[in-house]
């Protein structure tokens, strides 16, 4: 016997307290629950249900929880997880789970951890939820997506989720980490990507016609042959929004070829590139790809280049800036051009925006712009960054906002010396960012003081509620075990 919990239709304003429909398969029992709610799934829990993370996902049925206990998971059975096309969740438990792909290209073995391949129309919302997946390199003859790749339709999320050592090069061509295709809505929140690698889109490829979002993530040391940490690409352009993420000694943080890209909120920090644009690349000098980029409330300094654009190179199509501090990058082989902005093709418009006076170079209107430091309390040396290290901002910046034409905060809500020590704070609407106590109450946000924000970290009250089968047993009177009514 089998207990689904399902979703009710929309009802009227005299039942709206009914919620849900128990089906008992091979039984006529019918139970209605209170409290409207989202579809409730059974939990599918590996090891002790299930020996691996396939059999659990192979068992499940729209809604279900594949809840993976801590520990590592190799060998047949917890790598190259095709998902389904229906609901699901699959998340690891407590300190979460760890997926060794265990790949050795120059035998013939490579492997991912998820393989999420879609139709086009699939409605079906897929998460993955505090997992860590490392040492995927993609399979053989599909070498995208090291640690998983997504091509198709449905709404797919990782939550909370860590990559780390994904990719190789000349191996893995597209997506060190993660690649994406296809008309999916793809979101990646709260993750961390670390010393992934490809030949194009180091940590995470790009190349669908539909929607990624990179919400307060941290990319460290992503590093390969080309390109970025974060690279946009393909025959049609989708969109892509990053919020909140931290990009630090990757090799490029972001190279938008194609598309359009809107960045809030970012900190990008001795990164660098072996050509131009250590930070961003707008555009392909390559294959003639053209892009529009909008960066706001962001500091980016400390890159570095070759000889043009330590920040930011523009090679064709737009870049919008407005509020953010492009300061203090540099080249690594002088004199060059635009230390901070080089423009080789296209245009950029900086709106209140903190650059250097000799910095840019190129096509570049700048509207009411501090031509000076941005004077932050420690300055970091170009191309160095301890990561433990914080950028704030002395009381007489010109970029805060008593003390700019402007009135606005440049570089978003640094904090000045001496507010205390960032911690995880809860800002409505927008979720978990790094801040300073005073600076988030003065935000109206919530301040939790953790080192980093987590997954749970502000995760709203879900709809959906967390229950067991005893509690289910005790509430409506139901006999047997966990096993059995699954069967």
């Amino acid at each position: 016997m089998r207990i689904r919990l399902l979703r009710t239709p929309q009802l009227g304003s005299d039942a709206r307290n009914l919620a849900a429909r128990v089906v008992v398969r091979h039984s006529t029992l019918a139970v209605l629950l209170g409290a409207a709610g989202n579809l409730l799934g059974a939990e599918l829990r590996v090891p002790a249900d299930y020996p691996t993370i396939r059999a659990a996902i192979d068992a499940s049925v729209a809604g279900d929880v594949v809840l993976v206990s801590p520990g590592i998971y190799e060998g047949l059975g917890n790598r190259d997880l095709v998902l389904p096309d229906h609901d699901l969740t699959v998340e690891g438990e407590g300190a979460g789970a760890t997926i060794e792909c265990g790949s050795f290209p120059d035998q013939g073995n490579e492997h991912r951890g998820f393989d999420i391949q879609l139709p086009d129309e699939s409605a079906a919302r897929i998460i993955v939820r505090n997992v860590e997946v490392r040492g995927g390199t993609g399979v053989i003859q599909a070498e995208f997506g090291g640690a998983a790749y997504v091509f198709g339709g449905g709404s797919i999320d990782f939550v909370g989720c860590r990559f780390v050592r994904n990719g190789l090069e000349q191996v893995t061509t597209w997506g060190g980490a993660l690649a994406v295709g296809g008309p999916a809505r793809v979101t990646v929140r709260e993750c961390t990507f670390r010393e992934n690698t490809s030949d194009s889109g180091h940590a995470i490829g790009m190349g669908g016609i539909g929607t990624l979002q990179v919400l307060n993530c941290r990319f460290q040391d992503n590093r390969g042959y080309a390109t970025a940490a974060i690279c946009t690409d393909g025959s049609r352009p989708g969109t892509t929004y990053i919020y909140g993420c931290v990009f630090e000694n990757n090799w490029v943080g972001i190279a938008a070829r194609i598309g359009g890209v809107t960045v809030e909120e970012c900190t990008f920090v001795a990164n660098g590139s072996l050509r131009w644009g250590g930070a961003v690349e707008v555009g392909d000098d390559i294959e003639g790809g053209s892009a529009v980029v909008v960066i706001d409330d962001s500091v980016i300094s400390a890159n570095s280049a070759s000889s043009r654009g330590g920040g930011i190179c523009v090679w064709a199509g737009e870049l919008r800036m407005s509020r953010t501090i492009l300061f203090g990058n540099c080249l690594n082989n002088p004199p060059g051009m635009g230390r901070d902005l080089y423009v080789h093709g296209g245009s950029a418009t900086l709106s209140c925006c903190c650059v250097s006076a000799d910095g840019v170079a190129g096509e570049v209107t700048l509207d009411r712009c501090v031509r000076e430091s941005p004077r932050f309390c420690e300055p970091p040396p170009c191309g160095v960054w301890d990561v433990n290290e914080e950028l704030r901002l002395l009381p007489d910046s010109p970029c805060l906002a008593k003390n700019n034409l402007c009135g606005v905060d440049i570089g978003g809500a640094l904090g000045t010396c001496g507010s205390g020590p960032l911690g995880a704070c809860c800002l409505p609407e927008i979720g978990c960012v790094l801040r300073a106590e005073g600076d988030c109450l003065a935000a109206g946000g919530k301040f939790d003081g953790g080192a980093e924000c987590l997954a749970e970290t502000c995760a709203p009250p879900t709809a959906t509620e967390r229950t067991t089968w005893g509690r289910l047993k005790q509430r409506y009177g139901s006999t047997g075990n966990q096993k059995s009514l699954r069967r």
